[in-house]
């Protein structure tokens, strides 16, 4: 996670080699045909997705092993207490009482995905052809190599309206489930 992301386009780079690279080493070593993961489009979005998560997997980690030590222990015994097996207390539970913090930190990594360059630049350029260029990796092409800053403006201005709209979304949704726990919650206070 605290790589720069052009040291982990380099590596990837390098492990995604055709004829040197760790992973075409270790399916030759297995009697298998090498495969082209930066050659092929298909494989070049899904290598490039493959380092993107690689890279930020820890941080969602992170923040969701907050959210599982800040959960309350007396819930946790209660749900012992009246019989919740493992999946039940991590379904019905934890997952809901982590449910903000999962919600937010899947809005983090939403956003931070829309502005992958440096990973993008470092082990494709965008090619094979056009099959891993991202809407970010457009505006800086629009506006370096073509000199339509006009345009740059109004693609960056786009991008930020649909992450605005998303977060907007996001929220909602956030507060309509806390508001669905409070009056589930006060039902049950009512019952008791």
């Amino acid at each position: 996670m605290m790589i720069s992301p052009i040291v982990v386009g380099l590596m990837w780079r390098y492990m995604y080699h055709p004829t040197v690279g760790f992973f075409n080493r270790t399916l030759k070593s297995l009697g298998l045909e090498p495969m082209p993961w930066l050659l092929n489009g298909d494989w070049a979005f899904a290598s490039v997705i493959i380092a993107d998560v690689w890279q930020w997997v820890p941080f969602i980690f992170i923040l969701s092993l907050a959210a599982l030590q800040t959960l309350p222990q007396s819930v946790m015994e209660a749900a012992r207490i009246d019989g919740a097996n493992g999946w039940q207390s991590i379904l019905y539970i934890k997952l809901p009482l982590m449910m903000p913090v999962l919600i937010i930190t899947f809005l983090l990594r939403l956003i931070d995905s829309f502005k992958v360059l440096e990973v993008i630049l470092v082990l494709t350029n965008g090619g094979p052809g056009l099959s891993t260029e991202v809407m970010a990796l457009r505006i800086m092409r629009t506006a370096t190599e073509f000199r339509e800053l006009g345009v740059a403006a109004a693609m960056s201005n786009i991008l930020l309206l649909m992450l605005l709209f998303l977060t907007v979304a996001m929220f909602l949704y956030n507060k309509v489930t806390e508001m669905r726990a409070m009056r589930l919650k006060n039902i049950a206070a009512e019952e008791a």
